[in-house]
């Protein structure tokens, strides 16, 4: 039902529709404001709740899904479900769909952000919002290094009140790692979440936390890991950082979307800064050397890996790692649990992409997408870093998962 890549492709849509943000809440009244200062006309607000029917947001007034329905039977209706949280898209979307309505046109928050992004010359957008969202998004970078180092640091002051086994859970980003970290949150169990720790990301800070992470108390560091599969790794990557840095950069690109997707996925658009390409270059596996090797001294392809359990440890010094691969993630809450003390550990929400706000753009992204056979060959051609993780039985089936996507 929802097509986000629709109403990217044809910004006309806002502007020959009805449009009708479903949900008044917090992230409803955002994203009116956002279309006002856009100059785009919102005509209602849907919400299930009735207390809400026939009150205004923004002198917009709200309306019960049964109106809707009405209002859907006369006039051409564009929706766009305000929510960000996938659980709650999903209902939505049922609710839409159990209404049983004329209009095709249902459109997500992120796919309504990214349309304006890719839209902005379109001259019917008032100028002032176009100088201000590119002017607010290149300041508005994927890494605020401040707040990064504030929060490792905060961890870190933890850690060194805890007299037992220091735990990091750090690894490449979009592997799997919000799981584990949430479970030992809940836990009350100190520990440290990152995908960066080498001194070219912290710099000043590095070698203090480093140091004291490895003498206080002579405790263990033990450090959890995983790799994905990685293709898929890396379009998750591209739509983890356009959530999290904004869209200025689709902005700033020419082409379709699918073309800037396309370009976007090599990670050569990345190349002049340290960590967007860390975090989407292509020969992912390398951070294992940059990260892992640089800070601990723990060299991952110098150790065996059980390709069929899907999961080794290493024990070097004070250092334990557990490395893991995603896809073997649901047989092994036993082994993690064990690696960290304890027992009854267990694994819940595994599939974190379906809870994003980017769900929708990034199945219709998924089904449309050239990834290019340079990229393809650099992953799977006589590349004995992906050997050490995955059978070629397991490689072959990624491939077959993606075969419509790769390009010529």
């Amino acid at each position: 039902m929802v097509n986000d890549l629709e109403i990217i492709r044809n910004i006309e849509i806002l502007f020959e529709n009805k449009i009708v943000l479903y949900g008044a809440g917090r992230r409803g009244g955002s994203m009116l404001k956002e279309l006002m200062e856009a100059g785009i006309e919102v005509f209602r607000i849907c919400d299930s709740d009735i207390a809400l029917t026939g009150q205004s947001l923004h002198q917009v007034e709200i309306i019960s899904p049964d109106i809707l329905q009405e209002l859907d039977s006369s006039e051409n209706v564009v929706i766009i479900i305000t929510t960000i949280v996938g659980q709650y898209m999903d209902e939505i979307v049922k609710q839409i769909g159990e209404l049983k309505l004329r209009t095709s046109h249902v459109y997500s928050g992120f796919g309504l952000k990214v349309a304006l992004a890719q839209n902005l010359s379109d001259p019917r957008i008032k100028e002032r919002y176009r100088l201000l969202s590119l002017h607010g998004e290149k300041i508005k970078g994927f890494i605020d290094e401040h707040k990064v180092k504030k929060y490792l640091t905060e961890c870190f002051d933890r850690i060194v009140r805890n007299d037992e086994d220091q735990i990091l859970i750090y690894q490449p980003g979009k592997v799997g790692s919000n799981t584990i970290g949430g479970i030992l949150k809940k836990a009350d169990i100190p520990y440290v979440q990152t995908h960066y720790l080498s001194e070219k990301v912290l710099k000043d800070i590095h070698p203090q936390l480093i140091t004291q992470m490895l003498e206080i108390n002579q405790s263990k560091v033990k450090i959890v890991t995983l790799v994905r599969e990685p293709i898929g790794r890396a379009l998750a990557s591209l739509f983890q950082y356009l959530e999290n840095s904004g869209t200025a950069l689709i902005t700033s690109m020419s082409g379709t979307i699918e073309e800037k997707f396309e370009e976007m996925i090599t990670g050569d658009i990345f190349s002049e800064d340290e960590i967007y390409r860390c975090f989407c270059e292509a020969n992912w596996l390398d951070w294992f050397d940059y990260e892992l090797k640089e800070v601990f001294h723990v060299d991952v392809f110098a150790y065996p890996f059980d390709r069929e359990k899907g999961y080794s440890i290493i024990r070097q010094d004070q250092v334990e790692v557990l490395i893991m691969k995603l896809e073997k993630l649901n047989h092994l809450e036993k082994v993690i649990g064990d690696f960290l003390g304890l027992p009854s550990f267990e694994l819940v929400n595994l599939n974190d992409g379906d809870s994003k706000a980017y769900k929708y753009l990034y199945k219709n992204i998924r089904e449309v997408i050239k990834i290019p056979q340079e990229l393809v060959s650099l992953y799977y051609d006589n590349n004995p870093r992906m050997d050490h993780f995955y059978t070629t039985e397991e490689q072959k089936a990624f491939l077959a998962k993606w075969k419509n996507n790769i390009g010529q």
